[in-house]
């Protein structure tokens, strides 16, 4: 006499598994897909040109769980041109370069011809600035805040102007009124 009990128990329980399962190597492949697709284009390259003869049942779970179509973008691919190809396609590259009129585009051609060295003109000295910049409306002169001191330099020239000190407090922001009226001597440094 069966046990219906049992029986029902047993479907259950194998039910139970075949989810934990399939929602364990859904998972699986989610987390190492670039994995997965790599190794399943490898084993099927492999078993196509007959260098390996031994299934592997566990890879065979996975690619018909994720499906032929994820993985292989399409049916499995039996001819060895298409091997590389489906891969490139599996893992992100354009179609367009595959293809047998495909020519690189000119905009990398471009990039050896851009100048990439230039002589030196002028340079100017490292300006520090904990903050605040003004510009003089002309875009001469540069007034750069450096902890509680302002520093002047003459843009034109790169040369530094002067220094204007603080009070012992940080400046913490930094306007400056350029008048008309007002000569900035650059010929010496302010004291």
């Amino acid at each position: 006499m069966v046990n219906l009990d049992a029986d029902r128990h047993m479907r259950h329980r194998l039910t139970i598994r075949r989810h934990f399962n399939r929602s364990y190597h859904t998972t699986a492949i989610a987390k190492l897909k670039w994995f997965i697709s790599s190794i399943s284009h490898l084993y099927n390259a492999a078993r196509q040109v007959g260098g390996l003869d031994l299934a592997w049942p566990d890879l065979e779970f996975i690619i018909e769980m994720a499906g032929t179509q994820r993985i292989f973008r399409g049916d499995r691919p039996t001819d060895p041109d298409d091997f590389i190809n489906r891969y490139n396609l599996a893992g992100g590259i354009s179609s367009r370069s595959m293809a047998s009129d495909h020519r690189p585009t000119t905009r990398y051609a471009q990039r050896a011809s851009v100048k990439t060295t230039y002589e030196v003109g002028r340079t100017l000295q490292p300006i520090y600035s904990g903050g605040s910049l003004a510009l003089s409306e002309d875009g001469r002169l540069l007034a750069a805040s450096l902890g509680e001191d302002v520093l002047l330099t003459d843009l034109s020239t790169g040369k530094e102007l002067g220094r204007i000190e603080g009070d012992g407090e940080a400046i913490t922001a930094l306007t400056c009124t350029w008048f008309p009226s007002v000569h900035v001597d650059t010929t010496n440094s302010a004291k």
